[in-house]
């Protein structure tokens, strides 16, 4: 009934249920009631629920269970997975038998079991127990293949005779079993026998890779290969250079048909020996290039999948670029990318532009020293002079993004194309994606906090762009909290030209020094550090300061006194400082107006 409960759809039974179970399964008696229940129940939820309910639990009890109550919990499970017709309760029940492996084969207490999953995967049983027995060996090998050296050469054999079985759900489970193989073995006899039978492994991929992979053979292989890469094991090193040609080939990330996840997959693999073991790479010019070739051809590819947070192909191209750019040798790999960049820029097709435009950017962290040198010519004129004019949304986008990412890399060579840059960014500090306002945000922060002087004759254009956008209630805290930062720096690098503007903007600011929630109070500090420059740029005319920012000293000094929090009294510390330093004597009546002791100014 308890179990009955918690299937019910109601959550209050759920609930009391779900309580009762955390208590009553910490005993021991709930094991045979449970396994009572998955032997015997004819629904197949009940079943799956006791067999999750006995895994929970199972490693506490074993050794409290007599030893012939132990072989027959073994035995009856194991007989029941193979009898069980439900696909996830079967499998709930292997994952049972792989925990029981975990305490059992330490103490070489379940001998039996291998024996019984080599005969279910010999060639007089049926196709289906011969895939059942392998993936319930995928089971144990994930959980407790470190117990199972002495078992390697036998194991070894038992898979090599099914790697050519006539079923293909047969060979996607041995795919799997030897991708855990890779990972545990050790032992130079073991590392030679294992793999003598990677090529055949590769064979066996194509069809897989194209058949949907239900079971995820393929990505636990990429998986198996990127662990094997980071913990330094020396299996692959023979066929490093035949893994990657492969991978980079026509039957796998130039191939259209293999699956989004695969391609994905590959890419982590070659993210992970670019960080770990780029030599593998790095020491064939030809490999190099064929790889990074291969990278430009995926950026092309907007497809997504699902599964993968809707993530794009081309993201996660993009995101590679980043690492290959921080952790390739820059003399090898830049030439490379810039060629293929080029090509792409100057094509006639607008998406090619645009994907330039965004491997450009995402270079750009990485190879700022070298990109530096190509920054006057080609880059800013005519690359970035073409694409923030292009008549194409999608290029114009790409290149702003581009023109962001050199203004966060390449201070202060950027800051010298200014006035062709700052106007274009300006335009798109309000466009509709968010990463990209943001990014332009960032920018204008950047190069109005570099122009000094030069800064004022941009006031007409930004200071209504970023008031505009603290006035629309669809902008988000972080790019609120941006706007103003960009305010400040705008403040702070055109002092006493930004005056006619501090009317304007004191409005805008004074309505965030009534915040108290902690979830916004990095948006009060903000606005009030920005009143404190604009009192130090009004200093020139202290009517102004009197007549404005005096009206918010009191909500000013009553965060600083009542709201516990750093920013909050960093930035009302430089608020009363900048405003002293403009007021000088007159800073008393602020001082009587707040209640404080007199000082001498």
């Amino acid at each position: 009934e308890i179990l009955q409960a918690v299937l019910s759809g109601n959550n209050e039974h759920i609930r009391t249920a779900t309580e009762y179970l955390k208590l009553y399964i910490r005993t021991l008696h709930s094991v045979n009631l449970l396994l009572t229940i998955l032997l015997k129940s004819d629904k197949a939820p009940l079943r799956q629920l006791a067999a999750v309910l006995l895994e929970k639990r199972i490693i506490d009890h074993y050794k409290e269970i007599k030893e012939e109550d132990r072989n027959i919990l073994k035995r009856s499970i194991l007989e029941q997975y193979f009898v069980e017709t439900h696909k996830v309760a079967r499998r709930t029940i292997a994952n049972l038998i792989a925990k029981i492996t975990e305490v059992a084969m330490p103490e070489n207490d379940w001998p039996e079991l291998l024996q019984i999953v080599a005969q279910k995967s010999s060639p007089q049983s049926t196709p289906l127990e011969r895939k059942l027995a392998l993936y319930l060996l995928t089971s144990i090998l994930d959980a407790s293949s470190v117990y199972l050296k002495q078992h390697f050469f036998d194991l070894f054999e038992l898979l090599r005779s099914l790697i050519t079985d006539e079923s293909k759900k047969v060979q996607i489970q041995v795919l799997r079993c030897f991708s855990l193989m890779y990972e545990t073995v050790e032992e130079e006899e073991h590392i030679a026998l294992y793999s003598t039978m990677l090529e055949q492994m590769l064979t066996i991929w194509d069809e897989t890779a194209h058949s949907g992979d239900e079971d995820g053979a393929c990505i636990q292989l990429l998986d198996s290969f990127s662990n094997i890469v980071a913990s330094s094991r020396t299996i692959l090193n023979p066929h490093y250079t035949n893994i990657i040609r492969y991978l980079c080939g026509p039957k796998v990330l130039l191939d259209r048909g293999v699956a989004i996840p695969i391609k994905e997959m590959v890419m982590d693999f070659l993210a992970t020996l670019a960080e770990r073991r780029r030599t593998i790479i790095t020491k064939q010019p030809d490999l190099l290039k064929l790889v990074v070739e291969v990278v430009f051809l995926l950026s092309l590819d907007k497809s997504t999948h699902e599964g993968f947070e809707n993530e794009s192909v081309q993201q996660v191209a993009l995101d590679l670029f980043k690492i290959f750019a921080s952790s390739l040798p820059k003399k090898k790999f830049y030439p490379i990318a810039f060629a293929n960049i080029k090509s792409l820029i100057e094509s006639s097709d607008v998406s090619q532009q645009e994907t330039g435009f965004l491997v450009l950017a995402n270079i750009t962290r990485g190879c700022d020293d070298y990109i530096r040198k190509d920054l006057a010519n080609p880059i800013i004129n005519p690359w970035i002079t073409n694409g923030i004019t292009s008549q194409s949304p999608e290029v114009r986008s790409a290149a702003i993004l581009a023109v962001v990412y050199l203004v966060q890399n390449l201070v202060p060579d950027i800051i010298l194309f200014h006035k062709l840059l700052l106007p274009a960014i300006i335009d798109y500090l309000d466009h509709s994606d968010q990463r990209i306002s943001g990014q332009s945000m960032y920018a204008v922060d950047v190069f109005m906090d570099n122009l000094e002087d030069l800064s004022a004759e941009y006031l007409p254009l930004v200071v209504p762009k970023l008031l505009s956008i603290l006035a629309n209630p669809e902008t988000t805290l972080n790019m609120r909290c941006c706007t103003i930062a960009a305010l400040t720096s705008s403040i702070s690098a055109s002092e006493a030209a930004f005056i006619p503007y501090a009317e304007e903007t004191y409005k805008h600011l004074a309505s965030f020094l009534q915040l108290k929630d902690i979830s916004v109070l990095n948006l009060r500090a903000e606005a009030v550090s920005c009143l404190g420059r604009l009192a130090s740029a009004c200093k020139s005319q202290p009517g102004i300061v009197r007549e404005l920012l005096m009206q918010c000293t009191e909500n000013i000094y009553e965060g600083l006194t009542t709201l516990d929090d750093f920013q909050i009294r960093e930035s009302a510390f430089e608020f009363f400082y900048n405003l002293a330093s403009v007021l000088g004597n007159d800073m008393k009546e602020i001082i009587h107006k707040l209640g404080l002791v007199e000082l001498s100014l």
